[in-house]
């Protein structure tokens, strides 16, 4: 249920802001690569950024942890890889 949450805070955020790219696909299936689930969105062929894209950038990578604040009143680890770094990427 939290990796639930925590992917749809990912699209929802993609969805509503305008400077991010188009959620193409939401899982909670795990994965061989110890994803509990994924967002994946269409990629851009775009390598400069106005300050206001990468803001809407980070916020959409903190989506995750927002919806799970705002849903579960606690962060758990859903954006991590077992290493401890984190599989959330702008």
């Amino acid at each position: 249920r939290v990796v639930a949450f925590h992917e749809s805070g990912h699209a929802l955020v993609g969805w509503l802001l305008e400077h991010t790219e188009a959620v193409m696909k939401v899982s909670i299936a795990p994965r061989t690569n110890a994803a509990l689930g994924f967002s994946q969105m269409l990629p851009r062929d775009q390598h400069l950024f106005t300050t206001e894209q990468l803001f809407e950038r980070m916020c959409m990578a903190l989506g995750g942890r927002a919806a799970e604040a705002i849903s579960f009143s606690r962060v758990t680890s859903a954006g991590k890889c077992p290493s401890g770094k984190g599989s959330d990427k702008l």
